[in-house]
């Protein structure tokens, strides 16, 4: 699928929200889009999240929910646990992945 216009903004966006929430448990973030109008964070752990954890990803979804809310685009998010070495989800675009 072609990335919606405004992907660029939201693909920097989404990058700068990670900086310093980033855990050794977290495996790889990727951005679906479900059609012009709205998108899917989709987070990808390791292990169950702790509270720690469980607050970044909503420190996360909601900096960026901030910049991209309705009107311009409905969104949602998810957390997928996958433990290392199950092969990662090719859903979406990747926006992070851990050295593995």
């Amino acid at each position: 699928m072609i990335p919606p216009k405004g992907f660029l903004k939201l693909f920097s966006c989404v990058q700068q929200s990670l900086v310093g929430k980033v855990t050794p448990n977290l495996r790889s973030l990727r951005l679906s889009f479900k059609n012009n109008t709205s998108y899917m964070l989709i987070f990808y752990y390791d292990q169950l999240l702790s509270e720690d954890e469980k607050r970044l990803v909503e420190l996360i979804y909601g900096y960026v929910l901030s910049d991209f809310s309705p009107p311009t685009f409905n969104s949602s998010y998810v957390v997928k646990i996958l433990p290392y070495p199950e092969p990662l989800e090719q859903e979406g675009h990747c926006l992070y992945r851990r050295y593995e």
